[in-house]
């Protein structure tokens, strides 16, 4: 019926809508009420390593290189566009029937989901609706998890996901207050999603996901507060479903936000692990926007918890098999964001994940050797002439620690080319 009303001329589909001489462009079509706008970018990123990560690509983790492994100092290259994206952003008539709900929806994609290097697989990023009332929301599909909602600029791809950032996207059913609170916005927002979507944990090997054979979906609830300036801000990269791509650019609007969220979840195998069949996964995290001057802000997280793989943390470690404990860890990352000029912005920060040793196994080989520790120091460089273009450089200083094997040390450098419509 939508896209009827969006392209059908006897849905009433014209180049201009509305009064005056308001003109569709392309990327905004309109049907009556009912609207679709189209976004993306399309990108080539170029990587160097002098030391191997886990995944050239996506990188959680540098493999230790120690003399037993044969791996020290060996480099790598790559170059791909996987990382285009397009997405679609729908918003339709308020529905009388639902009390006056507006409905909308977003599908998001790229082409990080494996393949050969020149035939990439689609990857779904976003694929949700959501009825809108006045302060209430419900969202239906998948997004962003409600647990640590903000990202790093640096490493675009896997965000510095155990390494110190924890929350993916996720099929999941979602419930949003927003009220106003004097010139900000307090927000209250509560999942059930699905445990193991993103780490398939199975670890007595039966074929169903531990998550999944629970019975029960993960819980993740956040409160927070955001207010804008009446100022213009450095770029950051929060987590913003179904915008534009270039929304996050040099020059976005400027707001200093503060949130706490956590979540809980449950894991069971039909076979005890260790004499134990159940697992629990537990977390806090705090997360901030802050901007200090009208050039600089900073942005980060702060999070602690146990058996956090699916959340991505512990360095991609959730349960001891030989003692049968989840696996705690704690972290955070921060971000300082510097606009040096009208279009470039640089931010440097630090990152961590830190798994308590006691729990973590050593482990024999490069795959499962015990990881104690993942921190980088990086800068990210962003520079963005016009709003339809973007070159930026990453580099990242990133070290991770083993329990019974010599560390991993990479100088990594991530350049990237984008063009924005």
């Amino acid at each position: 019926m939508l896209l009827a009303a969006l392209l059908l001329p006897s849905a009433g589909f014209s180049a201009e809508q509305g009064s005056g001489d308001e003109t569709v462009k392309w990327k905004d079509l309109a049907g009556g009420k009912a609207q679709i706008q189209f976004y993306g970018f399309l990108r080539t990123d170029v990587i160097l390593d002098d030391s191997r990560p886990d995944s050239s690509q996506t990188p959680l983790y540098i493999l230790s290189e120690d003399p037993a492994f044969g791996a020290a100092d060996q480099s790598s290259f790559t170059l791909h566009p996987r990382l285009t994206r397009f997405g679609l952003n729908l918003k339709g008539a308020a529905m009388t029937a639902l009390g006056g709900a507006t409905p909308s929806g977003n599908l998001e994609m790229d082409f990080q989901n494996g393949g050969k290097e020149t035939r990439p697989i689609i990857r779904i990023r976003h694929a949700y609706f959501k009825l809108s009332w006045r302060t209430l929301s419900f969202l239906v599909g998948q997004t962003w998890d409600v647990f640590g909602p903000v990202v790093p600029t640096v490493n675009n791809d896997s965000t510095m996901w155990n390494a110190g950032n924890v929350g993916d996207r996720r099929p999941q059913l979602r419930l949003s207050w927003d009220e106003k609170a004097g010139k900000g916005l307090f927000s209250l927002a509560g999942a059930a999603g699905l445990t193991d979507g993103v780490d398939p944990a199975d670890l007595d090997n039966n074929g169903v996901r531990d998550g999944e054979a629970s019975g029960r979906p993960n819980t993740q609830l956040r409160a927070g507060y955001s207010r804008p300036t009446s100022a213009r801000t450095v770029g950051t990269s929060a987590r913003t479903v179904g915008t534009s791509a270039g929304s996050a650019g040099v020059g976005a609007e400027r707001k200093w936000s503060v949130g706490l969220s956590g979540l809980y979840a449950w894991h069971e195998t039909a076979t005890p692990i260790a004499g134990k069949d159940t697992f629990r996964t537990r977390a806090v995290a705090l997360d901030y926007k802050l901007p200090l001057w009208k050039r600089i802000s900073i942005q980060g997280e702060a999070w602690t918890g146990q058996n956090l793989p699916d959340f991505r943390g512990g360095i991609n470690q959730g349960v001891n098999t030989t003692s049968g404990e989840e696996i705690a860890s704690r972290g955070g990352w921060l971000e300082v964001g510097f606009k040096a000029g009208k279009s470039f912005l640089i931010s440097p920060g630090y990152s961590i994940d830190d798994p308590r040793d006691r729990d973590v196994p050593a482990g024999t080989t490069q795959a499962n050797a015990g990881r104690v520790q993942n921190r980088a120091w990086f800068v990210s460089n962003r520079w963005q002439p016009d709003p339809s273009f973007m070159v930026g450089i990453d580099f990242l200083r990133w070290i991770t620690d083993y329990k019974a094997f010599e560390s991993g040390v990479d100088n990594r450098v991530n350049a990237y080319f984008q063009y924005i419509f």
